[in-house]
């Protein structure tokens, strides 16, 4: 397996000695073999992961996994690299007849599938994609404010003077622009007012318990071992085994656990 830059600072403190090294994931021995460099993401924007794993391990990591044997699931995004000299159309038309040749051997699961070739920064999951629905609403409120603008711009200084300043640049759609433009202003100023009183108000809320000191965390035991057919009461086990050791940790002074 792979480690992340963080990982490897938190868990191991940068020692180079770390590669090499075998840690348990899910009652399974792995071998650190690399640790990614300090700004790699991987594949998915807005998550950050501790370790990465060949995709082959899926039915070994978590039980009961059929990733590589249902051709109908499909979670994976693939990220490449072009060789020296080649190009997006190249590369684009050796995918293609890959994928034709899938759906000859697979044509329940890849007769309608294609494929295309595109840079990460414009790729569905890519930081464009995210950027452009972050800032979809701007352009809309950039029309409200640019459209009275251009009305004002196509008014003669000379004629508005002589004609009056009550009637310069006036039109029923310059005013029901700028009036458009007003509600949006004040319904983001009221969405945000209220964003900020549910806020002071969650924070305000008595939970019924000293929350000072207090660390909440969940965690999930589905796909493995504990979880597997014939393991009956290992679920108890575990849980039994982790407030054993978490109370044994310096420091904390009580510990509970809750099923939801």
């Amino acid at each position: 397996m792979v480690i992340s830059h963080d990982y490897w600072q938190t868990r191991f403190a940068g020692d180079p000695s770390a590669v090499g090294r075998r840690l348990r994931v899910n009652e399974h021995q792995l071998t650190i073999v690399g640790v990614t460099p300090e700004s790699f993401q991987g594949t998915i924007m807005g998550l950050q992961f501790d370790l990465w794993v060949p995709a082959t391990l899926a039915p070994t990591l978590l039980a009961g996994s059929r990733e590589l044997a249902d051709r109908g699931q499909r979670g994976y995004s693939v990220m490449g690299r072009l060789g020296a000299g080649a190009t997006e159309a190249q590369a684009t038309t050796e995918a293609a007849a890959a994928m034709r040749d899938l759906a000859v051997a697979f044509p329940q699961s890849n007769a309608n599938l294609g494929v295309e070739i595109r840079p990460y920064w414009r790729s569905p999951r890519g930081p464009q994609q995210m950027i452009t629905a972050a800032l979809g609403i701007l352009p809309a409120i950039m029309l409200f404010g640019v459209a009275p603008a251009v009305q004002l711009a196509r008014v003669d200084p000379q004629q508005a003077l002589r004609s009056g300043s009550k009637s310069a640049g006036r039109s029923t759609m310059r005013d029901g622009l700028m009036a458009l433009q007003v509600g949006l202003a004040l319904l983001v100023l009221i969405v945000a007012g209220l964003f900020f009183q549910g806020f002071v108000d969650t924070r305000d809320t008595d939970p019924g318990f000293e929350a000072e000191g207090l660390l909440l965390a969940t965690y999930d035991l589905s796909g493995t071992v504990a979880t597997a057919e014939g393991c009956g009461n290992c679920l108890s086990q575990f849980a039994t085994r982790l407030l054993d050791r978490l109370r044994n940790v310096p420091g904390i002074e009580a510990v509970a656990l809750a099923s939801a």
